[in-house]
């Protein structure tokens, strides 16, 4: 006997109930009545039961299509119909990188060249794709975004400047989700 139960159920998801129990019991389906019969004497209708489960009763009372299933192992894991799977979690994007991992990052992936990145890293130097973007910036935005690069320490995913970047290399939102995760490995 268990005091816990697992249940899914395909639009619903799974879930679990605490304290239900698999022990038969007694479920009553029509209360017992007295009535007097004709004679005016009285006489005793005795209740209609069936037998159930706490369990089996929770399971009839749940949407249709609800099965009974084990007990979930774990966050990373899926019904298939037949057992629990394990599905690897999806990676976490990281929401920041360091100025050398996301430079190194764009050398190593072509968004500029190597020696642009050796150059970004070693002086400062602004690589063409960056130029480009800072160019086409209203002239009062210019002098803002150049400083913006030139002392950054930390590029952060939703940045304006790394958008824009993604936009005119004609990335995709997954392709910078992609970018950052590869980056967030550069040791």
């Amino acid at each position: 006997m268990s005091n816990e139960a697992g249940f899914y159920h395909p639009d619903y998801g799974y879930w679990q109930v605490v304290g239900a129990s698999d022990a038969p019991i007694t479920v009553i389906v029509e209360p017992g009545r007295t009535e007097e019969d004709p004679n005016g004497e009285t006489i005793t209708i005795p209740a209609v039961t069936r037998q159930s489960t706490q369990i089996a009763e929770l399971l009839a009372s749940y949407p249709e299509g609800t099965v009974q299933v084990p007990l979930k192992p774990g966050a990373d894991y899926e019904w298939d119909g037949e057992a629990w799977v394990y599905v690897e979690p999806a990676p976490v994007v990281p929401q920041s990188v360091s100025r050398r991992q996301i430079i190194t990052g764009l050398g190593l992936l072509g968004w500029i060249t190597e020696q642009e990145a050796i150059d970004a890293l070693a002086t400062g130097a602004r690589p063409a794709a960056v130029s480009a973007v800072i160019n086409q910036l209203p002239q009062e935005e210019q002098f803002p975004a150049t400083m913006k690069w030139i002392g950054f320490q930390t590029a952060y995913r939703d940045d304006s400047m790394v958008l824009a970047l993604a936009a005119v290399a004609e990335k995709s939102e997954q392709d910078v989700d992609e970018f950052f995760l590869f980056c967030s490995q550069i040791n």
